[in-house]
């Protein structure tokens, strides 16, 4: 494994020194990474200076192009835009350069010429390729990657299992992922010893001589050289390294922006036959991935193949209209002959079948996807092959009748991902399933869908679950769920910003006993004013009073939903303290899912998985970030229809409780003394409270929710028991 690494690292080390190689793209193409690499490979392979001639450097070219998509590391619908873009090159022919031109309207012509004179714009030697060679000005572009090409170095070289990775945590540090290194090595202290009491810190932006990153890869000290154990990276990894800290060290967001086409994740419809780059300060940057300007325009996804009957099953939610600028969450709910799929697998008779994998598909604009199965005697309570209002897998009490009465009693999350997008495989370690539990169990799938598409037009969801099965003997491990959710915080005043956090100890779903878990795959969910989700591993702190589980003083701070709670506790760590980032994003949708292989990310019943969000409920003065307002059938706390306002007083609106009152002069600024139920409908009679009231428009607090327009902070994953590992292949 570590000389594919090695190897890797070499023919990425080539292809810089070759040349700039990211900026090709097709919209047919849809993994822009495998174009990349497929790219880098050919420049170390395929010699494009040394070429006797243009015509063996492209059969070098289809070569490797065969090789690649026979290997299946490139589709086939890549094979074009390799040829194209390594096509349009000088390499092979002898005294050609680029030429960058502008031609009309302000674009850019980026072409081969066989002479100097043959140009009317700039030549570009340094850049092999046409699709690379040119920035907007018309001028060339320096070889200048972002840092998502950074990360591909950390990936390869540092977060090796035994280093770097979540599950070893050399020196409190993860660079598993772009969004997680960014934010643990830029402008944070080291956590070597002596680095620390020189103030050095891990990458100190703009300054790579004083970066501990850069001494360590140079072998300036303090501490080993790195990588450790392997050989050196090259002179041209490290030049690189450095110069995109000497730039401010930025993310590839920010050195990369995207443009504005609806949303994040548009897919690219217009062809261009020259890519390049994007400003960042005096700096032209090779991206690969902007979007390209124009009308994005929603195309529906084409059905899921479904399973061969002797391995699963698909289950079909049937098509749903979402309205321009709407969005809507609900549940379908499916009633399966589980004997008759068993039997089909291969089980005995009167046996039934463990899931092996999931997989979805939705069309763009899907949120979520999140799939339960209902264990209890009355699986005739539910609405069957029907949609009906739910939150999460929760009949609301206006539909009881869609769901049995026990149904939260013993319905359980089974899987689901808040990036279903168009095709999201669920895939556990081999051996780790989910056995159905009763012949008549009933899955139900929870979906969020939006549509704010640019231009506005009709979409509508839809969606297909693959399921496929365990053999019989080959379900060893049962699986179990993160599913930790923080509504008790979140309540966000309007024009305001706010963070909180929890601490999720290892507890079963299926059990509810505590558990030594072995996690193998975490992310976050938010909605759309979630700007930042982490998750901090914690172990060996204490608060000092409760004794609860800690990392930092924060941790023990009091919570407005708690009782008792002692104020002033601080955070008493052990010899053994460890507070480490294990997941980070800024992303509230299409947010990354992070997986851990074998061994796995253990988390002893005793530690603890710190989940913390961060959200801006509108920004003054910027009308693409308003605040949540008040409108007819929002999630607040009660909407009356009768004068059109929110209400703001009962339990779950932290804040806005127990404060019973005659007049409005017995309430606290902001609060009206209002007749209301405490209790809900059908509770107790009406009594008078403090609360806060909102007229239909105006800005209100932003609380937790089930639609985008609302909030969450939830942390999800899925993990096995730490004695099941050594089962497992």
């Amino acid at each position: 494994m570590r000389t594919l690494r090695l190897f890797a690292v070499m023919g990425l080390s080539f292809a810089l020194a070759a040349g700039a190689r990211a900026a090709c793209v097709d919209p047919k193409c849809s993994d822009q990474k495998a174009l990349d690499a497929l790219r880098g490979e050919i420049a170390e392979t395929c010699d494009c200076a040394g070429a006797p001639s243009h015509t063996k450097y492209m059969k070098c070219v289809r070569k490797a192009i065969k090789a690649a998509v026979k290997a299946g590391t490139l589709p086939k619908s890549c094979k074009k835009a390799v040829r194209r873009c390594e096509g349009d090159s000088i390499c092979g022919r002898e005294g050609a350069a680029i030429c960058c031109e502008l031609g009309g309207v302000g674009a850019i012509k980026a072409r081969v010429v066989k002479k100097p004179n043959q140009c009317q714009g700039t030549l570009c030697q340094a850049l092999p390729s046409a699709a690379d060679a040119c920035r907007p000005d018309a001028t060339c572009a320096p070889l200048v990657r972002p840092f998502r090409t950074i990360q591909q170095v950390f990936t390869q070289s540092c977060a090796l299992p035994t280093c770097h990775s979540a599950i070893a945590r050399q020196g409190n540090l993860i660079l598993e992922s772009e969004e997680l290194s960014w934010e643990s090595l830029v402008d944070r202290p080291s956590a070597h010893e002596d680095a620390a009491e020189q103030g050095l810190l891990r990458v100190k932006s703009g300054d790579p001589d004083n970066s501990f990153l850069m001494r360590k890869l140079r072998n300036q000290g303090p501490g080993d050289a790195m990588p450790q154990g392997l050989p050196p990276l090259s002179d041209a990894i490290i030049d690189m390294i450095g110069d995109w800290i000497a730039r401010g060290a930025h993310t590839t967001e920010e050195e990369c922006p995207a443009l504005p086409l609806g949303p994040e994740t548009a897919a690219v419809s217009k062809e261009i036959d020259v890519r390049v780059g994007r400003h960042s300060g005096h700096v032209q940057t090779v991206c690969d991935d902007d979007p390209i300007g124009g009308d994005y325009q929603w195309k529906p996804e084409e059905p899921l193949e479904p399973p061969p009957p002797d391995e699963g099953i698909q289950l079909y939610v049937p098509k749903k209209d979402i309205p321009p600028g709407t969005e809507w969450e609900t549940c379908y709910a499916f009633q399966v002959d589980w004997p008759a799929v068993a039997q089909a697998v291969g089980y005995p008779p009167n046996s039934l079948p463990a899931i092996k994998e999931q997989l979805y598909r939705m069309h763009q604009g899907s949120h979520h996807l999140l799939l339960y199965a209902y264990w209890g005697p009355n699986p005739t309570g539910w609405k069957l092959n029907e949609f009906f209002p739910c939150f999460a897998a929760n009949c609301l009490e206006d539909n009881p009748d869609d769901c049995p009465p026990d149904a939260n009693d013993w319905t359980l999350p089974i899987g689901g991902t808040q990036v279903a997008g168009t095709h999201y495989l669920v895939k556990y370690p081999e051996g780790v399933g989910l056995p159905v539990l009763r012949p008549d169990s009933v899955i139900i799938a929870n979906l969020h869908y939006t549509n704010p598409f640019i231009p506005a037009q009709e979409t509508y969801g839809e969606a297909w679950i693959n399921l496929r099965f365990y053999k019989p003997g080959e379900f060893i491990a049962l699986l179990d769920g993160i599913f930790a959710i923080n509504y008790q915080d979140l309540l966000v005043e309007p024009f305001e910003t706010k963070t909180m956090s929890r601490i999720w100890r290892p507890r079963s779903i299926l059990s509810g006993q505590p558990a030594d878990a072995a996690v193998f795959q975490l992310f976050g969910h938010m909605h759309k004013r979630g700007t930042l989700f982490d998750i901090d591993y914690v172990r060996n702190g204490a608060c000092s009073v409760s004794g609860a589980l800690c990392g930092r003083d924060e941790d023990c701070a009091c919570r407005p939903y708690q009782s008792g709670c002692v104020e002033g506790q601080t955070c008493v760590r052990g010899p053994a303290a460890e507070d480490t980032r294990v997941y980070h994003t800024t992303r509230w949708d299409h947010a990354p899912v992070q997986d851990y292989p074998k061994p796995f990310l253990t988390v002893d019943r005793d530690e603890g998985l710190r989940w913390t969000c961060t959200m801006v409920n509108g920004v003054p003065g910027d009308p693409t970030r308003p605040p949540k307002r008040c409108h007819a059938g929002c999630n607040s706390c009660e909407w009356r229809a009768e004068r059109n306002q929110c209400v703001f007083e009962r339990e779950h609106c932290i804040g806005y409780v127990n404060l019973p009152c005659t007049t409005d002069d017995d309430c606290p600024e902001g609060r009206t003394c209002e007749e209301i139920d405490c209790n809900g409908p059908g509770g107790s009679p009406a009594n008078r409270r403090c609360a806060r009231v909102y007229d239909e428009g105006d800005p209100i607090p932003l609380v937790f929710g089930e639609l985008a327009d609302d909030d969450m902070c939830n942390m999800f994953g899925y993990f096995v028991r730490q004695e099941d590992v050594p089962k497992l292949p």
